[in-house]
């Protein structure tokens, strides 16, 4: 009877839904922006020369931190990149994009893990993947609500290819961003409530009809 009993409430509140939200996978750390100079301090802040008209620091943490801010970036424990996933999909939608390579592609893979496809007229075969090649990423992230608002930037320019010299990777990361959300699957008070006097309902007939 008394492992019935626990089987039983064991199923109730597996029925209950995940107070959890998704987010990355990896061995990052998370750490606020602060005072973006263009000064290499992280592995994103760095002079972008994809817009000459661009007169304020235009790199991809100084654009969101000062449209969002404040807002953190995933980072190695030393201020590098580092490799990351998603453990489920994501609704990513387009948010900005400064670079001379433009009609790039950005998808998730089925491992969870970002690639960036550059423009395959110009470039082709130059794909990027967040968990393979982490030092083309950046994430970034704002709490709201429920969970968190997620930014990422690409560095279009891969390191590992042969460029003629006067083109180089700038390491500003805003050549191609997305954004998407990612907040907990919470129930509302009521429903929580009317769950919790269910099975307490049912546990008490459960426990007078097996005596």
């Amino acid at each position: 009877m008394r492992m019935s009993f626990r089987i039983f409430m064991l199923a109730a509140m597996l029925a209950v839904p995940s107070l959890a939200a998704a987010g990355p996978i990896t061995t990052g750390v998370w750490s606020p922006v602060t005072n973006p100079a263009n000064d290499g301090g992280e592995f994103w802040d760095n002079l972008s020369v994809d817009d000459a008209t661009c007169t304020v620091i235009c790199n991809a943490g100084a654009i969101l931190d000062r449209l969002f801010g404040p807002v953190e970036y995933l980072h190695d424990g030393s201020g590098g990149a580092v490799a990351f996933s998603f453990g489920e999909p994501v609704t990513h939608q387009y948010f900005a994009s400064l670079t001379g390579w433009g009609g790039g592609i950005f998808s998730q893979q089925a491992d969870g893990s970002f690639t960036y496809n550059a423009n395959q007229t110009s470039h082709p075969g130059h794909i990027s993947n967040s968990l393979d090649d982490p030092g083309q990423f950046a994430l970034f992230r704002k709490a709201i609500p429920g969970g968190f608002q997620y930014w990422v930037g690409v560095e279009d320019i891969r390191f590992d290819m042969q460029l003629p010299p006067d083109i180089i990777s700038d390491l500003d990361y805003n050549d191609y961003m997305v954004t998407f959300s990612q907040v907990s699957n919470v129930p509302e008070p009521g429903l929580l409530l009317l769950m919790g006097s269910g099975i307490f309902a049912a546990t008490r007939r459960f426990r007078r009809g097996a005596r």
